[in-house]
């Protein structure tokens, strides 16, 4: 159970630096607040309002 639990997480962490890697524009998910503040800014917060 214990190696499983370990290789699951490694196998999370790999996907995530593969991720960042190859998509930049990755920050944007775990991080909402940044996402809201970029399209805020050019958009005009279309998205926010309903």
């Amino acid at each position: 159970m214990g190696e499983a639990r370990r290789a699951g997480g490694r196998a999370v962490r790999a996907s995530i630096e593969i991720n960042e890697g190859e998509m930049p524009r990755a920050p944007i998910i775990p991080e909402p607040s940044e996402f809201r503040r970029r399209a805020v800014r050019p958009l005009g917060a279309p998205l926010i309002s309903p």
